[in-house]
């Protein structure tokens, strides 16, 4: 508790100094959600806070800084970010963070959660459970001439969060972009990520949600007894041509299994296309090697005829267990070997920190019976 008292009033340390260092930055994230659902006879509502995030940033010497960030979405306080930076490396150039850190294997889960333009991430996310662990990370995203970036990290327990799933393990991940084509109003983004994790003597397991429900309904848990690694491999392809976009993932999850001395792989795959388009001429921003904030060309005053930004959105996601070790329950049932998303949207941005967002969504996860949702997000980032 003590630990937690120093993290909460660690920041205010700063606000009297009168010194060139330390600097310090309040950085938040309010995400409210209302969410209605239908699947079988049942009718389901839920609303619920989905980000609800403060944090300070800041630096401690010219090329130094920090970051802390802390999550009280859930009715309990969770330390998200805690690590020291080191930027402007010598010879290598680049940044070492060291610390609890976020770890980001693929394009997705790159794209901060305050640039999402659909309200959830693909099932691609779902194979990279614990993205928050101590380690250290190195990223440079100034490679040939800012067009390409390379990010590794590596961590040796659990966190400083708690982590249910992966107990005990090493993990290491790397991801390597590059955009060939990358001005004003065209992007054209090409990148690969692998990861490597093992836990000896533990399970695997995974979290699904169907219709990106968090609370209602009833997630789905795969899971492996007997792993001892697991490694993913993707790519990753974007677009832009002004202000319509695309951008699309590939993954393969494998797990070696070994019970009594014999070994198994199983997989699953996951893939998930998205396509975008800005009603009112918006490019959507890039950088290092990630999609960030829209920016409204003009932010919304009716007085002044202005609208704010407008985006129609859409995602086809799909996993197959069809080469798993078990096929999951959901409701007592088994899913499908193969489940899709069909997800459909609008965004209207009337500032670059404010988001109203809307998403339907077709889940198609158990034979016969289709999940309806229509999930709505007010969104507040700075």
């Amino acid at each position: 508790m003590r630990k937690l008292y120093f993290i909460l009033l660690f920041p205010t340390l700063f606000i009297f100094s009168q010194n060139k260092y330390p600097t310090h930055q309040w950085t938040g994230r309010f995400h409210l959600d209302v969410n209605s659902y239908k699947f079988d006879t049942l009718q389901l509502f839920e609303q619920k806070f989905r980000r609800l995030f403060l944090g300070v940033i800041g630096n401690l010497e010219q090329n130094v800084s920090y970051f802390i960030r802390m999550d009280f979405s859930q009715g309990t306080i969770k330390l998200r970010n805690a690590y020291i930076s080191f930027g402007s490396l010598p010879y290598t150039g680049g940044e070492l963070m060291i610390g609890n850190i976020q770890e980001v294997p693929s394009l997705d889960v790159a794209t901060s959660g305050r640039d999402i333009n659909i309200q959830e991430r693909a099932f691609i996310s779902s194979t990279q459970p614990s993205r928050y662990r101590t380690g250290i990370k190195y990223q440079n995203t100034k490679l040939l001439k800012n067009k390409a970036a390379l990010f590794f990290d590596i961590s040796f327990n659990e966190g400083i969060l708690k982590n249910t799933y992966l107990k005990n393990n090493r993990n290491t991940a790397l991801r390597i972009t590059y955009a060939p084509i990358l001005n004003e109003k065209h992007l054209l983004h090409l990148g690969a990520h692998y990861e490597n994790r093992k836990f000896p003597g533990n399970n695997y397991a995974i979290k699904i949600y169907p219709a990106n429900s968090r609370i209602t309904l009833p997630k789905i848990k795969y899971s492996i007894d007997y792993a001892v690694l697991n490694e993913d491999l993707g790519a990753e392809f974007a677009a832009t041509y002004g202000p319509v976009g695309t951008e699309a993932e590939y993954e393969i999850s494998n797990v070696l299994r070994d019970s009594v001395g014999t070994e198994n792989n199983y997989y699953t795959t996951n893939f998930h296309w998205d396509i975008f388009f800005f009603l009112t001429g918006e490019q959507k921003k890039y950088k290092n090697g990630a999609f960030s904030k829209v920016v409204p060309k003009h932010k919304f005053n009716l007085s002044q005829k202005h609208f704010g930004a407008w985006e129609i959105v859409a995602r086809y996601d799909v996993m197959d267990f069809r080469n798993a070790y078990n096929i999951p329950l959901f409701y007592g049932n088994s899913i499908n070997k193969i489940i899709k998303h069909y997800i459909f949207g609008i965004n209207f941005y009337p500032t670059d920190k404010i988001r109203l967002m809307y998403n339907y969504i077709i889940a198609d996860i158990v034979k016969d019976n289709k999940i309806y949702s229509h999930s709505f997000r007010l969104a507040y980032d700075f």
